[in-house]
This record gives structure tokens, C-alpha cells and sequence, in this order.
């Protein structure tokens, strides 16, 4: 739940988000959507107001900050934000989210065992978990970043920009994780140029202009050319 909330770049915001719903974000650039998601993301000041996670006030203000409360980022820019060049797929899989033992030590057999489940569950074509991540298609690159992130277990799932320079078979795997991962009771704030996307995934749209919600579609409403009309207005 939003409550007031005011951010650089838009606001105040009221806005309840039910477990295992996606809600799209519409409106031009500049106008509020992408800022609330950089903001709840840790990545914006947060001016005023509060974020609730299950009735329980977020502790935001960074991106550590926001996982911490259960709010997990997905960058539109994965290879200047998300990825780690010179890393391999194994090493920017856990990023962030080490697999420790004795404590302290980074565990392989750790790093290696969520390779093997992320490999399975999102289909990532790659050659071994030691590969550069580089080397993956920009699709298999996306899916190791929403692997990422849905090892953390996020409340609240921000995608920003989901599917963004992927082919057709990497975008329909990534709706297919998006709906497993709604099925757990996992919320998503949805970010999406396209039209067909957005209606393929939502099931409401927010409509943002100067910075504050405008309206909603609900149901019938979520048409293609509804989306495209609000988009595209002031």
C-alpha cells in the first residue's frame, strides 16, 4: 500500500496493490510511472509518505534498503544497472545475495546449486554457470536478472521494462514467470511500451499525468488502443 507518497519526480500517491495482482503503470516520460518504480526501488528520494508491505511500514532509501522490505527491482538498463561484465552467470545470478557458510565464507557449492535451479526453472541457454554473462543472449541475460531477484522471495516485484530487447520465445518464458511468480502472492508494479504486453499481463492500469494518478482501467477496459490513447495523452 501507497499512502501519500511523494517522490522526486511526482506524487502524492494512494495505491493499494493485492497479493498476486500486476498493475501497469501508464503515462508519457517524465510523468511519474518510471520514478515511482526507481523510488520504491531505493533508486529516487522518497519525499514524503509511506510504503506498507503486508501492514508493515518499508524501510526504504537505497536498493539494499528496499530488498530488506521485501521490494525487488528489475532496471530497464540491464547491461549499464543489472549486469556485472566481467563476472560470470553463476557470479551475477547471486550478486547482492551470496550463498554463505562458516558464516562468512561464499559458498560454490551454494552459488552452483541456484545455478542448477535457475538454469531449470527459466530455461537459461548458456554453456556453464563460469561463463561470462556477456557471452548469453540478451534474453538468457534478462532471465538471470529476474532470477535474481525472485531468489530474494520479494512482497513487491518491479519490473521496469520487462522484456526489453529480448526475442519472442525469451518474452513468453518471462510472462511465464511473472504469472508463476503472481501465483506465489507476489505483487508487480509493471512498467511495458507495449500495448499488447500490458494487456496480455495486467489486471488493472494505472494512468499517471504530471506526476499523480490520473485514472485506472479495470477489466474490459484493458484494450490495446485504450492503452496506446492513454499513453499517448496529457
Amino acid at each position: 500500500e501507497l499512502s501519500g507518497l511523494s517522490f522526486s519526480g511526482g506524487g502524492p500517491v494512494d495505491l493499494a496493490i493485492g497479493h498476486g495482482e500486476i498493475v501497469g503503470l501508464v503515462g508519457l516520460l517524465g510523468e511519474g510511472p518510471q520514478e515511482l518504480m526507481r523510488a520504491l526501488g531505493g533508486l529516487l528520494p522518497i519525499e514524503a509518505g509511506a510504503v506498507l508491505i503486508d501492514g508493515r511500514e518499508a524501510r526504504l532509501g537505497s536498493p539494499g534498503q528496499s530488498l530488506g522490505s521485501g521490494i525487488a527491482y528489475l532496471t530497464h538498463d540491464r547491461i549499464g544497472e543489472g549486469l556485472v561484465g566481467s563476472m560470470s552467470v553463476a557470479e551475477n545470478l547471486n550478486l547482492g545475495n551470496w550463498p554463505l557458510s562458516l558464516g562468512w565464507l561464499v559458498s560454490g557449492a551454494g552459488m552452483n546449486r541456484r545455478m542448477r535451479e535457475a538454469r531449470g526453472a527459466m530455461e537459461i541457454v548458456m554453456g556453464s554457470g563460469a561463463q561470462e554473462i556477456g557471452e548469453l543472449s540478451g534474453g538468457n541475460q534478462q532471465k538471470v536478472l529476474l532470477g535474481r531477484l525472485l531468489e530474494r522471495k520479494p512482497r513487491l516485484l518491479l519490473l521496469d521494462e520487462p522484456t526489453v530487447g529480448v526475442d519472442v520465445a525469451a518474452k513468453e518464458q518471462i510472462h511465464r514467470l511473472i504469472d508463476d511468480a503472481t501465483k506465489e502472492g507476489v505483487s508487480v508494479l509493471l512498467l511495458a511500451q507495449d500495448p499488447e504486453e500490458m494487456q496480455r499481463l495486467v489486471d488493472r492500469v494505472v494512468i499517471f499525468s504530471k506526476g499523480r494518478i490520473a485514472r485506472m482501467l479495470r477489466g474490459a477496459e484493458i484494450t490495446i488502443d485504450a492503452i496506446a490513447e492513454a499513453r499517448a495523452a496529457r
